[in-house]
């Protein structure tokens, strides 16, 4: 039975309000949370002459000298350039410093990492490698995505956590499966988002206004941030708190619903604690808060001006989160242990006019031909997790090991109404979900003498998902029951070599995903199709050799790898004939099918002054369909509703992914008078992709194919610091995304925008 609060929702808002969060439900998580914050600008404009200091040899050479960057992506401290995988990390004080609130802003151009944003921020799909299902997605996500201890893709067809990046220690993005560790979801990579420990030591804090204007909105985009931590006992507990609410003006236009109608609102807090009780053992936990809304969606007609498609009602959405974490930590001469437990809540919901779709049927059911059909959806998820997992002390000959063992629970509900008179539920759908999962995972390694290590793991992963699914059609249910039950087994191969500075390497990894059932479709009377009732679990094989070198006397960093993936028997989220979507198997009709890809990464840092600061990297992905197949580009004769299955052959590129990806960064320091000041810039390139593997007109088209430039320039007075910066400063205005639902809509990246931002620190 679908929820009444939508009905009510449907009948009495506007503005979409929102039951608030049981916070005893996070009890059991943490109780504390968050420090310090940051923020500033970084990137480009002018330069002056740097004012002379007294050198000697020893400063001349740090002065020049990349730092080193401490990353976990072997779930251990590591110096990024020794850990033996594809790696980048973005780390707080880069993202303070080029004001950026999203993953979008915080990795563009990434090589090898795509970020497609659909109608909404909450419906973006991530990629990287040239893994991914359509920008549609029912499955669950390619990419694993941790915020601190916190596993959010292991909600299946909810979108992505869109966190605001407030308060960042670094964000590490790994490219490549890593399912040994991180479990489903890492096909393609992780990203793991890693928030700010509060200090032990004293008091501290910020506020950050920031105000901008973007090309075509009426209305001003603002910022606000404020964060403070302060020690509850010096060097031993600490607390920090960090509230936010950034407000993104709208620039899309309805043809009789109002002007800026896809401003979007986010507000949020974060709380952390962190507390070292002895030597040996130490504490954090996080608590999260956050809320976005939106008058509509951010889609548009081609060929327009950012004009949206006409439509009776607008279509607002938000999304709501609320999530703790804590992490208990051991540290002793023999191993370190690590409790980590985690849980979120998220809901997101909907409004869509559907109309032009459901009109032309309602005369045969009584109803008025001037009927609205206005559709309202909720879909929420709850999500607990516990890792608990063994390491070995970090030596630099000998043995190394791993152990750990996982278990999670996800209940999610997804429910859509059309209530109209007299019917009620004219069309919707009512799903939930109950989801385990259980896993053990080990590593062994072993470190020579010569600087030879040699490393392999394993991943053995049990889960069951059972299902409740209903289709309303036409005011008449049609339900039907599922269940999944799988046992993936995910290994880990590889070996490197250690030269001084350098680290040369080999891997072999296995990715996996969740299963997904599907709820049953609608199917007109004489339509010839038959839709699965699920689509099985996926993995792949990703095998990759690497170089990690230094030049200069560690003035320059090069970093390249060189991969080929086979992906067997993909899910992707497919068209029915009517219209509908639905996850199916590509191997399902197609035995053997599946997708391989082939490609490769290089990442440039490098600091050629003291003053002078660049970076570049290029991506370059060929993924595509390894045989001829079926299933993927159907078309319906309206008048017969007979359905032609179309050919999609060998070599097909995967959709949304562009072959190359690039991006560069430069960054100059300089003083004015006394007042220490920077210039710089960024520059980033996403190639051309198609939207969709079907071939009928108006289906597919291509997408991306664009450059976009940012400039910064900020100077520092005391403690306060001022950033001025133009983003997207040619007002590139790409198509990036593609909704076919007739009228066609497309969406686009944000318009130029200029502004500043002023952080005052004590």
């Amino acid at each position: 039975m679908l929820s009444t609060r939508l009905t009510r929702r449907a009948l009495s808002r506007s503005s979409m309000p929102r039951t608030p969060r049981d916070a005893a439900k996070l009890t059991c998580i943490a109780k504390a949370v968050a420090g310090a914050l940051a923020l500033g600008a970084w990137s480009v404009a002018m330069s002056q002459e740097v004012p002379p200091v007294e050198e000697t040899a020893t400063n001349r050479k740090e002065a020049t000298q990349l730092g080193t960057v401490v990353v976990t992506a072997t779930k251990r401290k590591e110096a990024i350039q020794q850990v033996p995988m594809s790696v980048k990390a973005i780390t707080g004080d880069q993202l303070e410093e080029r004001g950026v609130s999203s993953l979008e802003e915080a990795l563009p151009g990434e090589p090898g990492l795509v970020i497609n944003k659909g109608a909404t921020a909450v419906s973006r799909n991530i990629a990287i490698r040239g893994v991914t299902d359509t920008g549609f997605s029912l499955t669950q996500s390619t990419v694993a995505i941790y915020i601190d201890e916190l596993p959010t893709s292991v909600v299946q067809a909810s979108g992505n956590v869109d966190l605001a990046l407030y308060d960042i220690d670094k964000i590490i993005l790994i490219r490549g499966p890593r399912s040994t560790l991180y479990g489903s979801a890492a096909l393609g990579g992780t990203i793991k988002i890693e928030t700010r420990n509060p200090s032990l030591k004293a008091m501290e804090g910020s506020a950050r206004l920031g105000l901008s204007k973007t090309q075509g909105a009426g209305d001003w985009n603002q910022e606000l941030v404020a964060s403070v931590s302060t020690p509850l006992v010096k060097d031993q507990m600490a607390v920090g708190i960090t509230a936010y609410r950034n407000k993104q003006a709208g620039y899309v236009d309805h043809p009789t619903l109002g002007k800026d109608i896809n401003e979007v609102t986010t507000e949020g807090v974060r709380v952390a604690l962190f507390g070292q009780i002895t030597s040996h053992w130490s504490v954090s936990g996080r608590i999260y808060s956050q809320d976005i809304k939106a008058g509509n969606g951010s889609l548009f007609l081609p060929g327009t001006d950012f004009q949206a498609k006409p439509t009776a009602i607008l279509e607002p959405w938000s999304d709501k989160l609320s999530a703790g974490s804590v992490a208990l930590k051991y540290s002793g001469s023999a191993f370190e242990f690590v409790s980590a437990t985690s849980y979120f809540d998220k809901t997101a919901t909907y409004d869509s006019d559907n109309t032009g779709f459901f009109g032309p049927f309602g005369p045969g059911f009584g109803l008025p031909a001037n009927q609205i059909y206005r559709s309202i959806g909720e879909f929420n998820s709850k999500v607990f997790a516990q890792e608990f997992r063994f390491l070995s002390p970090d030596v630099k000959t000998g043995l190394t090991w791993s152990a750990g063992l996982f278990y999670s629970t996800e209940k999610t509900i997804n429910n859509s109404e059309t209530p109209v008179p007299v019917i009620g539920n004219f069309f919707g759908s009512a799903s939930s979900t109950d989801r385990k999962q259980t896993a053990v995972f080990g590593e062994l390694g072993y470190k020579f003498a010569n600087g030879i290590t040699v490393n392999s793991g394993l991943r053995y992963t049990k889960y069951t998902s059972d299902d409740s699914n209903t289709l309303i059609q036409f005011g008449a249910p049609s339900p039907a029951l599922a269940r999944l039950s799988e046992k993936p087994v995910t290994p880990h191969f590889s070996v490197s070599y250690a030269a001084g500075r350098d680290t040369y390497y080999a891997q072999a990894s296995k990715g996996f995903r969740l299963g997904k059932t599907n709820f049953p479709l609608f199917i007109p009377p004489g339509l010839s199709f038959t839709q699965p009732a699920f689509a099985g679990s996926d993995s792949l094989w990703t095998y990759e050799a690497g170089a990690k070198t230094s030049w200069l006397a560690n003035r320059v960093n090069l970093n390249v790898a060189v991969y080929t993936t086979r992906w067997k028997n993909p899910q992707l989220t497919v068209f029915a004939p009517t219209g509908f979507t639905y996850a199916d198997s590509l191997g399902r009709r197609n035995p053997g099918a599946g997708i391989d890809v082939n490609g490769f990464e290089i990442d440039l840092v490098a600091r050629p002054t003291s003053a002078l600061q660049v970076s570049a990297g290029v991506g370059y992905v060929d993924s595509k369909i390894n045989k001829d197949v079926i299933g993927l580009d159907t078309v319906t004769d309206p008048a017969t509703f007979a359905v032609q299955e179309r050919v999609t052959p060998k070599g097909t590129r995967v959709v949304g992914i562009p072959k190359l990806t690039a991006n560069a960064t430069a960054r100059y320091s300089f003083s004015v008078g006394e007042l220490p000041a920077f210039v710089g810039g960024s520059v980033q390139h996403v190639g051309s992709y198609n939207s969709d593997f079907r071939t009928s007109p108006g289906s597919n088209r291509v997408l991306g194919g664009y450059t976009a430039l940012d400039l910064r320039a900020g100077v520092d007075i005391n403690d306060l610091s001022l950033t001025l910066f133009i983003n997207n400063a040619t007002d590139t205005r790409p198509y990036v995304f593609q909704n076919t639902l007739p009228p066609e809509t497309v969406g686009s990246i944000r318009p130029r925008t200029t502004g500043i931002v002023a952080t005052y620190r004590f």
